[in-house]
């Protein structure tokens, strides 16, 4: 069995592994004669990862802490799953849907994961 806190932390890693590697790529590529297409698409990804997600990221850590159920993580790990969607879709313009594929499968499971909370005991107990 695995522990729903050390599963949400595990992600929240994962992701900052990805994001520091996807930010050194960036600015290494940046400066590479022949490849600063790269590093530019590697800064739009990392734009897309910082302030698009990290609230979500917060949240699930504050849901994995308040009411330990297994929802978090594994929505958690299958956004994880989806940041390629968001690399291709950057790199290779004529994808461009997949990065509006992956914007909105990501949004919509980060929703779901918000009212998953919201329906929780711990939350109706505020609202009795």
């Amino acid at each position: 069995m695995v522990n729903v806190k050390q599963a949400v932390v595990s992600a929240v890693f994962v992701f900052y592994v990805f994001y520091m590697i996807f930010l050194l790529l960036a600015h290494l590529l940046r400066d590479w004669k022949g490849k600063e297409k790269y590093g530019v698409y590697f800064h739009q990804l990392t734009y897309d990862l910082t302030y698009r997600f990290v609230f979500w990221f917060g949240l699930a850590l504050i849901m994995a802490s308040v009411t330990p159920v297994p929802v978090g993580p594994v929505i958690l790990f299958i956004i994880l799953v989806l940041i390629p969607l968001f690399y291709v879709g950057i790199a290779w313009p004529k994808l461009w849907f997949l990065r509006t594929l992956g914007f909105l499968l990501t949004y919509g499971l980060l929703w779901g994961l918000f009212l998953w909370m919201l329906i929780n005991p711990w939350c109706r107990f505020y609202f009795h």
